[in-house]
């Protein structure tokens, strides 16, 4: 039975308002959050994928974290679930994935000022800007298409059409051809950007988008916590069990080399949606490197050393001041109820 009508509704609604002090009550205590991008301004590479925010919203969520959780690292709130910790003030690890450069020179004196610790699961083919992930060069050609000079939005239709041999009828139907690509159709996303004169390779030179191995040590060396998030950042749903095994361990590698752990977290690309959980615990049994893995589906329950997080990237009413951190932690909290009602939410997910 889906959540439909106007009862469906109303019971979505007061699940919304129930406190999270009383969720907390008969939910998870132990949480994280999952955040991409905190900037000021406009970036191309990620703004026509999703909505960011600001600084100052960002510094407003930590300071609201800070009267209300116990702050911690990804290694910390593990260790604190493998043992069944039932400390009384919630713990929430803050994360942040893909590596972005902002994480260095925005996020880092914001956690520095209010002496908080974070997790940042990095893409380990993209440190140095060696490379960009797919979803970012999208963004960019998305940008391109976005704004052009006056008249130009048909020369740039048909250059693509010509490249391609497509027949789009127009730039709309352009924006969603690109808007829809997955890892699987790279060549076709390289091949829209050269036609759009995009080239990554310049934009990486030119703009440094990710974090350099300086600066992930920086973080390391302040105190936060690195993980892996990939070598290419390529959706697992779209790879074999063995491309799955080796994004998982060659970048936990990676991260153990640089930072000299033992034992790497490990965030999903996109999402743990329709990926067999008994192949990811195996990956973990035969390579102890690789820590827990993590998702973005709020708190949907996971079988053991699997975690999902609540995505707290959106900036929908926040203000100057007001985190919207609890409205987001509450909507997650009623997710899981309503899957629970509805006798989808019982066990976890293969």
């Amino acid at each position: 039975m889906g959540w439909r009508g106007l009862a469906g509704q109303a019971v979505d609604a007061a699940l919304k308002a129930v406190p999270i002090r009383a969720w907390e009550a008969v939910s998870p205590r132990s949480l994280a959050l999952c955040y991409h991008e905190v900037a000021a301004g406009d970036l191309p590479h990620v703004r026509s994928l999703f909505a960011y925010k600001t600084p100052s919203e960002f510094a407003d969520d930590v300071e609201y974290l800070r009267r209300r959780y116990e702050l911690v690292t990804v290694a910390d709130l593990e260790e604190r679930l493998d043992r069944a910790d039932g400390a009384s003030r919630p713990a929430l690890a803050i994360t942040f994935d893909d590596g972005l450069v902002e994480c260095h020179s925005v996020v880092l004196p914001i956690l520095r000022r209010a002496e908080v610790r974070a997790t940042f699961f990095l893409v380990t083919g993209c440190l140095d800007n060696q490379a960009m992930i797919y979803r970012h060069q999208a963004a960019l050609c998305l940008h391109r298409l976005g704004a052009p000079a006056a008249g130009e939005r048909a020369s740039l239709l048909g250059a693509v059409n010509r490249e391609l041999g497509l027949g789009l009828g127009s730039v709309d139907d352009l924006l969603r051809l690109i808007s829809d690509l997955r890892a699987d159709r790279m060549a076709l996303l390289d091949r829209i950007s050269r036609s759009l004169g995009i080239e990554p390779q310049d934009y990486l030179r030119e703009q440094g988008p990710y974090l350099t191995r300086r600066q992930a040590l920086d973080l390391a060396e302040e105190g936060h916590l690195l993980g892996a998030h990939g070598v290419t950042h390529r959706d697992f749903q779209c790879l074999g069990e063995k491309e799955i095994e080796a994004e998982i361990v060659e970048s936990c590698a990676v991260i153990a080399g640089l930072t000299g752990r033992t034992r790497v977290s490990f965030a999903a690309p996109f999402t743990l949606d329709r990926l067999d959980r008994h192949h990811l615990q195996r990956i973990r049994r035969a390579h102890p490197e690789v820590g827990w893995i993590y998702g973005t589906s709020g708190f949907r329950k996971e079988p053991e050393g699997l975690l999902n997080r609540v995505v707290a990237d959106s900036p929908r009413r926040a203000r100057s001041g007001r985190s919207n951190l609890p409205i987001l932690i509450r909507s997650a909290y009623a997710s899981r109820a309503r899957l629970a009602l509805s006798g989808m939410g019982g066990g976890a997910r293969s």
